[in-house]
């Protein structure tokens, strides 16, 4: 009933190809590549991933409601086209990842690829990159095989799936009312996770599966009711597309996505294939020879280009690349797709001459390298990380990862483990030792890099408190800057807050957080802890550097500066002169870093210690040790020691 062409697109009988359908995965392909490569000119260029979603679903759904009802449909057959399908370009683009990195990335960087080229090569990375959506979590620029998330979900619908229609074939379900029925759960989990689980939302299976459940849909009313669709077919095209143009606009990083805003690209994209291949957009527009061209080699093209544009990004110290180079980037991953498509896709999908446990087995094999390369740490002995800029680096990078002598981690309830944080702080976090005056230290790791400080300059007659946990601001709502496993770890932080002011009523609470301190509400949290007879000082945020000062020193060719304005981070300083300004003539009690590190020249990047680790932070704006005493003595010591009225 059905069969592959010699062009590689799905077939549902011999006349039935769709050029159009092709067409949108040019389009949906392309939002992604331009998004990836020049974000600002295509801001919601990543729904093409939903695109791909819905698309997925229907031409999946289709073989799969066709074979069953006729008779022919078999799992080892369906799973093995599946295996061949994806299994021979996904692997070319791993094994050539992890070559690449052998020469580019650093030993750290180069075991997390390892680990994710074998959550890629097991179709798990969502889960993998939803486990590391934390507040420490790298950028996603040193990530090449970020963007396998969502081979992964479709992967994982694969699997599912078809088991799900058989035995609803079997016990003679009404195929129509499970997809509705499926797909209408999987929405609801969507909305309601979207704005307080955001990291859950955009990975889980279980808040995307709707997406490729509506291209299911389609498939289960296509054939059964084929003239509900034939009407006003043009019509309906022109709405989608409008639909899909307005999702590409307006959606952007900032919205709760996938959420409600996910139905502008489902719904845009489920009319188009409604409307059928005759209708005008899909005939002039989306089945032009270019667009179907694209179509064909828009897989291997989505994996290529992120692992190159990523590891360009990282050659070049993670400074923005110039537009030439992007250029380069885009076309030379068009140029590798379709050598792909052509070398490697095509032959092995269509000519029948490797057995399906051949491929399984070349999967494996690329999976036990990626293995390696995880389990032997990165090969740390490879020359690249020898190299003097590239030990600095590790320097700062390794005295992060062992600051348990510095920063009581235990004072913080995110936990990596833990999908929903530590149970409870250590007793001492909260029944500290010391004088009778006590002071609560709240806030994010931000917050954390002050303590080491603040404890050098507490007063003998004062005690520290301290509940400070990773990506939690100190807010008087009681909600979370991240989403995922720091919502719940969040979540537990701020109770903790609010409930140890309350109830141990401490003369002095400093706050402090990351970024963006201007949106939250400080004179309520003001009113809150003078309500239970303290004072609250905000404190602002430190100088931050895109993408970390001891990379941007370590690539410094000039005469060493106790001053640097390369990379510092502007919508930092806009929110130190916001809060300036907001609060000027307040209740709230703010304080700026900024003032105190920054001149005309840029803001302090070293401090005068014997110290190896002299730079002010240890990534783009974490406090070293040496820094956080050098912040308590300059902006916190008077407020430390100012007696209560």
């Amino acid at each position: 009933m059905f069969r592959a062409s010699n062009s590689g697109a799905v077939l549902i009988s011999a006349t039935k190809y769709r050029p159009d359908i092709d067409g949108l995965r040019a389009v949906a392909v392309l939002a992604v590549v331009v998004f990836h490569a020049f974000p600002q000119l295509l801001p919601g260029g990543f729904v093409g991933v939903d695109v791909f979603f819905v698309i997925s679903g229907f031409l999946i759904s289709t073989i799969i409601l066709k074979g069953t009802a006729d008779g022919t449909f078999s799992y080892r057959d369906f799973y093995g086209r599946r295996l061949r399908r994806i299994g021979p370009a996904l692997a070319v683009v791993l094994l050539a990842a992890m070559i690449g990195g052998w020469f580019i990335l650093g030993w750290r960087d180069y075991q997390n690829l390892g680990r994710h080229a074998l959550g890629g090569a097991g179709f798990v990375s969502n889960f993998l990159l939803w486990r590391e959506a934390g507040y420490f979590d790298a950028s996603a620029e040193t990530k090449p095989l970020l963007h396998l998330w969502s081979l992964a979900i479709e992967e994982q619908f694969y699997i599912v799936w078809p088991l799900l229609l058989g035995i609803a074939w079997r016990r003679r379900w009404a195929p129509g009312r499970l997809i509705a029925g499926l797909a209408a759960a999987s929405f609801v989990a969507n909305v309601l996770v979207a704005y307080t689980f955001s990291d859950a939302a955009f990975y889980s299976p279980l808040t995307r599966f709707w997406e490729l459940l509506v291209g299911a849909g389609l498939a289960w009313w296509t054939i059964r009711r084929p003239n509900d669709l034939a009407t006003a077919s043009s019509a309906r095209a022109g709405i989608g597309a409008a639909l899909l143009l307005a999702a590409l606009i307006l959606i952007d990083r900032s919205k709760a996505f996938p959420g409600w805003w996910a139905l502008l690209p489902v719904a845009g994209t489920a009319l188009l294939i409604s409307a059928g291949p005759a209708a005008w957009v899909n005939a002039r527009v989306l089945s032009n020879p270019v667009a179907v061209w694209i179509g064909k080699i828009s897989y291997p093209l989505y994996l290529w280009h992120w692992p190159i544009l990523s590891m360009a990004l990282i050659a070049n110290s993670l400074q923005p690349l110039p537009p030439a180079w992007r250029v380069a980037i885009v076309a030379s991953s068009i140029a590798l797709a379709w050598l792909t498509y052509m070398l490697v896709e095509r032959p092995i999908r269509f000519s029948g001459r490797l057995a399906t446990g051949t491929l399984a087995s070349a999967g494996c094999l690329v999976a036990a390298m990626a293995a390696t390369v995880y389990l032997l740490s990165g090969f740390p002995a490879r020359q690249i990380n020898g190299d003097a800029a590239m030990a600095y680096i590790k320097r700062y990078d390794d005295f992060k990862r062992g600051l348990g002598a510095f920063y009581p981690f235990e004072c913080d309830f995110y936990a990596e483990d833990s999908a929903g944080g530590k149970a409870a702080l250590a007793p001492a976090c909260t029944d500290p030792k010391g004088g009778p005056d006590l002071v609560l230290l709240w806030g994010d790791s931000h917050a954390q890099a002050l303590s080491w400080g603040i404890r050098q300059v507490l007063p003998p007659s004062a005690r520290l408190a301290q509940i400070t946990t990773s990506g939690c601001r100190p807010t008087s709502l009681d909600d979370a800057s991240n989403g995922g496993p720091a919502k719940l770890a969040c979540a537990k932080s701020t109770a903790l807050a609010r409930k140890f002011i309350e109830e141990h009523r401490p003369k002095k609470v400093i706050a402090a957080q990351r970024e963006e301190h201007e949106k939250a509400d400080w004179l309520a949290l003001t009113h809150f802890v003078a309500e239970n007879g303290g004072e609250l000082l905000v404190m602002g945020p430190v100088p931050q550097w895109y993408p970390a000062l001891p990379v941007i020193i370590a690539n410094y060719k000039g005469p060493p500066r106790d001053y640097v304005a390369e990379g510092l981070m502007a919508t930092v300083v806009a929110s130190d002169q916001a809060m300036k300004t907001k609060y000027r003539s307040s209740p709230v009690r703010y304080v700026s870093i900024m003032d105190a590190m920054c001149s005309a020249d840029g803001c302090r990047s070293t401090i005068d210690t014997p110290d190896p680790i002299n730079l002010t932070v240890m990534d783009y704006g974490h406090l070293t040790p040496a820094a956080s005493v050098f912040v308590a003595n300059t902006v916190l010591r008077p407020f430390l020691q100012q007696q209560a009225p």
